[in-house]
């Protein structure tokens, strides 16, 4: 049997690489794939450090853990 993740049951724990899906929230631009190391977790948000492309520092963002993926 086969086992979905879904967000009551995806867990993220700090320092793991995650993959995030499209989003557009750094600097209005879009990223696909764009990978990031996990901060903390809340409900069902995850705050996540990136760096995109042509930023020198990390940002810390918001997901709800839906659009993330495991690293691997």
């Amino acid at each position: 049997m086969q086992t979905i993740a879904t967000a009551a049951n995806k867990k993220f724990f700090a320092g793991q690489k995650v993959v995030i899906g499209n989003t557009s929230i750094i600097n209005d631009r879009k990223y696909v794939g764009l990978t990031g190391t996990v901060d903390f977790e809340f409900d069902t948000l995850v705050y996540v450090f990136v760096r995109a492309k042509g930023q020198r520092a990390d940002r810390c963002i918001c997901m709800h853990r839906d659009s993330l993926t495991l690293a691997s």
